[in-house]
């Protein structure tokens, strides 16, 4: 998966099945991994959700849903509860928080 953060093309997030989450912030001329992102495994998807009345980027990755605030801020994870693969959808028609399933 992948997600424009800012919308040029210049700040963008890319979702690795051979691990983690990495990032440009030079329109792809250079590419980082995500440091918190090498405790959450293999990830797949990207999807928009809200957490908390905040709007949040949410990952599916084997250890769970990592997130980040759209607004900026630190990478956290939600675990899975039971089984899991990383693939999830998203219902955020919420004001407070997203329906994951």
């Amino acid at each position: 998966g992948i997600v424009d953060w800012d919308g040029e093309g210049k700040h963008v997030y890319l979702a690795s099945i051979s691990g983690g989450i990495w990032v440009t912030r030079d329109g792809a001329a250079s590419w980082q991994p995500v440091p918190e992102a090498s405790q959450f495994g293999r990830c797949n998807t990207f999807k928009n959700g809200t957490i908390n009345g905040e709007p949040h980027v949410l990952v599916g990755c084997d250890a769970g849903i990592a997130n980040v605030p759209k607004g900026g801020g630190n990478w956290s994870l939600i675990p899975y509860r039971g089984f899991a693969n990383g693939f999830f959808s998203v219902s955020d028609s919420l004001d407070v928080n997203s329906v994951v399933g």
